[in-house]
C-alpha cells in the first residue's frame, strides 16, 4: 500500500475507519511516538487492554505463540491489538511469521508494525509497505522547524509569534520532542496570556538546561583546539546529550554556511536576517563568528559531522573518541 498523508490518517481514526495492518516508521521518533498513542487510543481504549494487548519484541517473534495469539477473539472488547516493535531487525524466521499473519487477515485483530530505524532494501520493508497502512515520519528540514513550533503551541492552547518561534529554535535546536517540553514550559511562564513572545523565549530558557548545551556549543565554535577538548570532557562528564549537543552544532555550522554565503552575494545585516530567519538578537553573533572561518571550511566540517552523527548512533560506546576525533578535524580544515 502506497504511504498516505498525516491527515487523511488522523482523519479516517476519528472517522473509526481502521485497517488491518499499519506500519509506522522512520528518523522522527516523537511524531512516530504521538502517531502511535493516538493509533492505539482509537483502536483499543485503555480500560479493554488486559486481555487483549500484547508488544512484541523481536526476540519474542516466535511462530506458533504469535499465530496463536493473532487467532484468538477479543475478551469482553471489540477488537484486539498487536504490537511488533523493532521490525527493521527481524530475521528470516521472523519475517515468515509476519508473512503468515498478513495471508489471513482476521477481522477482529489489528497489527502496528514500528521501525524508528529500518533499511528499505531488507524483505520486511518491502513487505509492510506493500501491504500495510505505511507512514513515514522524517526528521522536518531545519527551516520547517519554526513552523511546527507554532503547531505545536496552537495544540497546547497558545500562540507564538514569530520572533519567538524563530528564536526558541535558535536556542533549542530542532527536536521536536525538546521543543515541545519547553513549550509546555512556555506556557505555564506566560499564563494567563495565551501568546508567546521572543522576551518570553530570552528570560525562560536563559537557565534551562538547553541554554547550557546552546552555551557549549557557543565555546565550542569560538575555542581553541585545547579549549573543545576539554569540552568534551565535560559534556560526557556532566551527562550532557551527546546527540543532542552535536546536533546543535551542526545547525549552528549550518547558519553561519549560510552567513558566509549571504555575505559574499553581498547581502546587508537586515537581508541576512530576512533570508535565513535569523533574529536581531543573534545577528551580531553570527557574523562575528562567520569571520572564523572559510566557506570550504564549513562544507568539510559540516561533511564529517554527518558521518559522526551516524557513527554516534551505530557504536554508542565509542563517543568520546568521536567527539575527540571532531575537535582534530575542525583543527585540520582551519
Amino acid at each position: 500500500m502506497a504511504e498516505v498523508d498525516f491527515k487523511k490518517f488522523y482523519q479516517e481514526l476519528q472517522g473509526e475507519d481502521f485497517k488491518s495492518f499499519y506500519f509506522l516508521y522512520g528518523e522522527e521518533d516523537y511524531l512516530i511516538e504521538r502517531a502511535f498513542n493516538y493509533l492505539v487510543d482509537c483502536l483499543l481504549p485503555q480500560e479493554f487492554r488486559d486481555f487483549n494487548f500484547h508488544i512484541y519484541y523481536p526476540e519474542e517473534v516466535k511462530e506458533e505463540a504469535v499465530l496463536d495469539n493473532y487467532e484468538m477473539y477479543p475478551m469482553m472488547a471489540p477488537r484486539r491489538v498487536l504490537i511488533f516493535k523493532e521490525v527493521g531487525s527481524f530475521n528470516d524466521s521472523q519475517v515468515s511469521v509476519i508473512q503468515e499473519i498478513i495471508k489471513k487477515p482476521n477481522d477482529m485483530v489489528y497489527v502496528v508494525f514500528l521501525a524508528p530505524s529500518i533499511d528499505k532494501k531488507k524483505k520486511i520493508f518491502k513487505l509492510l509497505s506493500e501491504k500495510a497502512y505505511s507512514l513515514e515520519f522524517k526528521r522536518p528540514y531545519d527551516n520547517q522547524i519554526p513552523q511546527w513550533i507554532q503547531t505545536l503551541a496552537k495544540e497546547q492552547g497558545v500562540e507564538i509569534d514569530s520572533q519567538a518561534s524563530h528564536g526558541l529554535h535558535e536556542l533549542i535546536g530542532s527536536e521536536l520532542r525538546n521543543l515541545n517540553k519547553e513549550l509546555l514550559k512556555l506556557k505555564d511562564y506566560v499564563y494567563p496570556r495565551a501568546l508567546i513572545s521572543i522576551d518570553d523565549v530570552q528570560s525562560l530558557i536563559a537557565n534551562s538546561s538547553q541554554q547550557t548545551t546552546f552555551k557549549l556549543v557557543e565555546q565550542w565554535i569560538e575555542g581553541s583546539e585545547s579549549q573543545r577538548l576539554k569540552l568534551c570532557e565535560e559534556i560526557i562528564d556532566q551527562g550532557e546529550s551527546e546527540l543532542g549537543f552535536l546536533q546543535l552544532l551542526a545547525r549552528h555550522l549550518r547558519i553561519l554556511l549560510q552567513v558566509k554565503k549571504g555575505l559574499a552575494e553581498g547581502l546587508s545585516r537586515d537581508q541576512l536576517g530576512k533570508k535565513f530567519f535569523i533574529p536581531n538578537y543573534f545577528m551580531d553573533k553570527y557574523l562575528k563568528q562567520s569571520r572564523q572561518w572559510s566557506e570550504i571550511d564549513l562544507q568539510r566540517i559540516l561533511a564529517y559531522m554527518a558521518d559522526t552523527e551516524m557513527n554516534f548512533k551505530r557504536n554508542p560506546q565509542l563517543k568520546k573518541a568521536l567527539l575527540n576525533d571532531l575537535v582534530w578535524t575542525s583543527v585540520a580544515v582551519k
